[in-house]
């Protein structure tokens, strides 16, 4: 549903009026003027000031001045970014303590502490971010982010097919979607690891590699507990 919102603003009500250097644009000419070229609207900012700008016009249509409907939306921005980054630290801490998690279930020292687990996350984070000059770091994942999106999907399939084989249901319908995605993803990001190697993306390299064993390790556990709930 926000997707969808953010189409409409960045689109119709962009449409709607772009005032730059003092000439109003509207309709067709406004979207043209800001979508100029790929390099026109690439860039944060530039797809920030079509959301804004095109919320703003949004608003007016209710009556609301555009100063106030662009407040609005800033605000709503920031605070989406904000709560958006606190569940990335809390999921990304309790991930790393889980994988420091012993068979007796406690967990690993120092990663028994929250507050260190958290700050090796925010480091982490910190040092991704500033990679690369002006904060761009964070970027050089992108590559990784629709392999990253597909393993997820194998692996909540891989769940609900354990689950399934405990309540002795039928397992193909998922086992198979499941095994088709794991094996393209995987042959994909053993490809673009290549890649990297190949370009030197030392970066990228470690991380593939790092994906790659958890997926595995996963998977085997996967697999394991399978077997044992079959038997």
């Amino acid at each position: 549903f926000l997707a969808v919102l953010v189409i409409v603003a960045a689109g119709a009500g962009l449409g709607m009026g772009l005032n730059d250097g003092g000439e109003l644009f509207t309709g067709l000419a406004a979207y043209e003027h800001h979508y100029a070229s790929w390099s026109s609207a690439n860039g944060l900012s530039a797809k920030l000031d079509a959301f804004i700008i095109g919320s703003a016009n949004l608003f007016s249509s209710f009556g609301i001045p555009q100063k106030y409907g662009a407040a609005f939306i800033v605000v709503f921005i920031v605070s989406f970014a904000n709560t958006t980054l606190d569940s990335a630290t809390r999921i990304q801490r309790i991930s790393l303590q889980e994988i420091f998690t012993g068979r007796d279930g406690t967990i690993r020292r120092p990663f028994h502490n929250r507050y260190m687990a958290t700050l090796v996350v925010v480091v982490a984070a910190a040092g991704m971010t500033f990679y690369r000059p002006g904060g761009q770091g964070a970027m050089v994942l992108w590559p990784l982010f629709g392999s990253l999106n597909q393993l997820m999907a194998a692996l909540a399939l891989g769940v609900v097919t354990v689950y399934m084989a405990a309540k002795k249901l039928p397992v193909l319908y998922t086992l198979l979607p499941m095994a088709a995605v794991l094996v393209l993803t995987l042959w994909a990001m053993a490809e673009n690891l290549a890649g990297y190697v190949k370009s030197g993306e030392i970066l990228l390299v470690v991380i593939s590699a790092i994906i790659l064993i958890l997926t595995a390790w996963l998977t085997g556990s996967s697999v394991s507990a399978l077997l044992r709930k079959r038997h």
